[in-house]
């Protein structure tokens, strides 16, 4: 392959509530309970429970798909209920280098993913969400 070819090459990369979920399991271990990913149209949405400071706070975190650069795909978080307090925000929302929170904006390190992991060059071209998933090309 030359490397025209090569720059015109982009692979489609297909990310599941499951692969999110496992992103963030491997990530938190036992602070985040019962954690559940649902894709609308245009929203990806969050639920659980997080164990903080010896109480389990449930959750619901909405986020809107705004723009992807690189390999990081960015979010303006709608809805952040119940407890709006920034602590709680920051304990689910702060983890550097998977995810970066600076109020309303989120920003997703997808190399925090096995299957993007594996794919060292590259950037995301485009990213959408499409069958209860976010669908990712990558292009060289």
């Amino acid at each position: 392959m030359d490397l025209k070819s090569l720059d015109a090459a982009n692979i489609q990369l297909r990310i599941s509530s499951e692969m999110i979920k496992e992103m963030i399991a491997n990530e938190e271990k036992k602070s985040i309970q019962e954690l559940s990913v649902i894709f609308g149209t245009e929203t990806i949405t969050f639920t659980g429970k997080l164990n903080w400071k010896l109480v389990k706070i449930p959750f619901e975190i909405v986020l809107r798909l705004t723009s992807a650069k690189e390999r990081t795909i960015y979010f303006t978080v709608e809805k952040f209920a119940p407890i709006n307090a920034l602590p709680i925000k920051n304990t689910l929302l702060q983890r550097p280098p998977l995810l970066k929170y600076t109020d309303p904006h989120l920003e997703l390190n997808l190399d925090g993913i096995a299957a993007l992991k594996n794919i060292p060059y590259g950037h995301i071209k485009d990213v959408r969400i499409q069958d209860q998933s976010f669908l990712a090309q990558i292009g060289f």
